[in-house]
């Protein structure tokens, strides 16, 4: 009977060693990073004691400078909707400045006519034959017989050229006029907004 009973109790004791003999692994191998980890604490602990004087020394400071931050918060809260204003005045002027450059370049790209090939004196050339001159004509706008007899290719050039800047100086035009009455919005909020918002007039009374 009893040798039934160490037969049962030898693998649970051999299991029970095991597990002690993991257990004190992990412990060794902690010990070993606490040491590893001891020096490096002990060089950051001067940091930790400086720090704490630092803080210790600024927070009079911070007790002085905080009546002072209380003092201008009314003022960046004032000066922030001048500064939105701002903002979208400097973002609208920059719209403003790119859609007149579109707008600029798509009447230039519409009054000088396409790149096309063409028949000159010396055979046929890539050039831009259709552009305003003072001793031939005046341009091909004003001209539709030239739309489809000099551009000899691409085929459909000047009318892809005339639909093409067309849209674009006409949608860039556009830009353009909101983009100004944009900053001209801009520009009364922030010279009147702040003045007619707080000028109201209340009624009395009776």
């Amino acid at each position: 009977m009893l040798f039934l009973v160490s037969q049962i109790l030898c693998p649970v004791f051999q299991m029970l060693c095991s597990v002690f003999q993991m257990l004190c692994s992990v412990f060794q191998m902690m010990c070993l990073v606490s040491q590893m980890m001891f020096p490096v604490f002990q060089m950051l602990f001067p940091v930790f004691q400086m720090l704490c004087l630092v803080s210790q020394m600024m927070f009079p400071v911070f007790q002085m400078l905080f009546p002072v931050f209380q003092m201008l918060f009314p003022v960046f809260q004032m000066l922030f909707p001048v500064f939105q204003m701002l903002c979208q005045v400097l973002v609208s002027c920059a719209c403003l400045l790119a859609a007149a450059s579109c707008c600029l370049v798509s009447a230039t790209g519409l009054s000088q006519g396409p790149l096309c090939l063409y028949n000159s004196s010396s055979g046929p050339t890539w050039g831009v034959p259709l552009q305003p001159l003072p001793d031939r004509h005046s341009g091909y706008l004003y001209n539709r017989t030239l739309w489809s007899g000099v551009c000899l290719e691409p085929g459909s050039v000047v009318q892809w050229n005339v639909v093409l800047f067309s849209v674009m100086g006409g949608t860039s035009g556009l830009q353009t006029l909101l983009c100004g009455f944009n900053v001209l919005n801009s520009l009364l909020g922030l010279i009147l907004g702040q003045g007619f918002c707080h000028n109201k007039v209340s009624p009395v009374s009776v």
